[in-house]
């Protein structure tokens, strides 16, 4: 940029008069009127010769994040927008007027590149202010503007609230194709301008030049693309939304450990299902409803929600046992069920496994005795050798079931009929299931916890 140039933007910024002045305010105006008056349209490029396209570099530099709507993707901020181009009809010798090498010019007085946002999402998606053309006597247009861009960012919501959002602009023309106007990235776009915002922070800008094609008549357009790639501030989120999430689902898993005697088990655990539907409503009103993707976080939060249900039903099922008593015994598929080699390492009442144990020895002896002495069948010609055989076997199977009921493990009538102990045993049953649904529920949890850990580090 050249002397004259900078002059001008000098003597713009401390404000002036229409036409900023040079240095002969009177040769000056003799020039901006001759320019403007042998101009000619302002909508015809300003090219002798009409083959030529009109080179224009461009650049937009990010100054300030205004507003990310999430809910209805758009994102909106202002920006320092620059353009180059040159115009013939604003060609002239210094040296005819007095030396002066530069003028400005309002935009409504010359031509002006056709440029459009394409993400544009209403009609005043792009606008900037009027401020003033600097023109050399080379005819190289500078226009330095303040610009407020509005435009369409569909948003990825998966590592939602340590997101990092990807924002498209394409700036180019509308009417004129590759052929009339042609759009070139000046410099690269840079960050180093941009305000701070409360809630994002630009992490990077890259511009490239672009070619848009249509789909009719082999026509096609040039347009210079901004990637902005803005990242969410979370520690808000962190200490108002994950911090609380983790805290609620280690009390879900805790509440296993609460005596099923203490009669707040089912309030702890329906008030644990509750808060965590409302921190997941909270999250969802922050979320734009998208098809496309669906948020780590909102897996974990279904996935606790889906467990803090089980905990809820498992809880009212553990009460239900508890608070048996002595009505009936112990099914047999539960008695075995709770005899398996890894659930009775978590008894801790002897005399409890004693009685299942023995139960369980029991129904096997039942069902010994009841195979090896069928049901006789009456037949007339049965021999007397046959009888004698016969009563030897039933004497012989009388003798081991009378022996094994003498034995000191399988003597449970004694226990069948002591009530106490029975209600004893469905209580150390109700506690014994809280113990598996804990390892359960502490496992299914630790899983989903590294789950979301490993994603959100993966995408840092």
């Amino acid at each position: 940029m050249g002397e004259g140039v900078q002059s001008a933007l000098q003597t713009l910024q401390k404000g002036g008069p229409k036409y900023p002045l040079g240095r002969n305010n009177n040769t000056q105006s003799v020039l901006l009127k001759q320019l403007l008056d042998n101009y000619g349209p302002i909508t015809v490029r300003p090219v002798r010769d009409v083959r030529r396209s009109t080179n224009v570099s461009f650049r937009l530099l990010p100054a300030e994040l205004i507003k990310f709507d999430e809910e209805n993707q758009q994102v909106k901020l202002s920006a320092h927008m620059r353009m180059i181009w040159t115009d013939e009809n604003m060609i002239w010798d210094p040296l005819d007027f007095d030396g002066v090498d530069y003028v400005a010019v309002k935009k409504n007085d010359v031509w002006l590149p056709d440029i459009c946002l394409y993400e544009s999402v209403v009609k005043d998606s792009f606008s900037y202010a009027d401020t003033y053309i600097i023109v050399s006597n080379d005819g190289t247009m500078v226009w330095y503007v303040l610009a407020i861009v509005l435009a369409s960012c569909p948003i990825d919501i998966t590592y939602f609230p340590y997101d990092v959002q990807t924002c498209y602009l394409n700036f180019g023309p509308w009417s004129l194709g590759t052929d009339k106007v042609l759009f070139q990235i000046s410099t690269d776009a840079n960050v180093t301008l941009f305000f701070k915002n409360g809630v994002w922070i630009l992490e990077n800008a890259i511009s490239r030049n672009h070619i848009f094609e249509s789909c009719c008549y082999n026509l096609s357009w040039s347009t210079v693309q901004f990637i902005l790639q803005i990242r969410r501030q979370s520690s808000f989120y962190t200490r108002t939304v994950v911090v609380p999430c983790i805290l609620l689902s280690a009390l879900m898993v805790l509440v296993c450990w609460l005596h099923p005697a203490s009669g707040e088990k089912v309030t702890l655990a329906v008030s644990n299902l509750l808060a965590l539907i409302l921190f997941q409503q909270l999250v969802a009103d922050r979320l734009p409803p998208s098809g496309e993707t669906t948020s780590i976080i909102v897996i974990f939060f279904t996935v606790m929600i889906g467990l803090s249900s089980v905990e809820v039903v498992c809880s009212i099922i553990v009460l239900r046992l508890y608070h048996t008593g002595g009505r009936r015994p112990i099914p047999n598929w539960l008695r075995r069920t709770m005899l398996h080699p890894f659930i009775m390492r978590l008894y801790t009442n002897a005399e409890c496994t004693a009685m299942l144990r023995a139960e369980d020895k029991d129904n096997e002896l039942l069902t010994m005795n009841s195979v090896s002495n069928p049901t006789p069948q009456n037949h007339t010609n049965i021999s007397t050798q046959n009888q004698e055989h016969g009563m030897h076997e039933e004497t012989e199977n009388n003798g081991v079931v009378q022996t094994m009921s003498q034995s000191p493990e399988f003597d449970t009538v004694s226990m069948r009929n002591d009530l106490e102990l029975v209600s004893r045993t469905w209580q150390e049953v109700a506690i014994v299931c809280d113990k598996v649904l804990f390892i359960l529920l502490l496992l299914v949890t630790l899983v989903t916890w590294l789950y979301v850990l490993v994603s959100f580090l993966m995408q840092k």
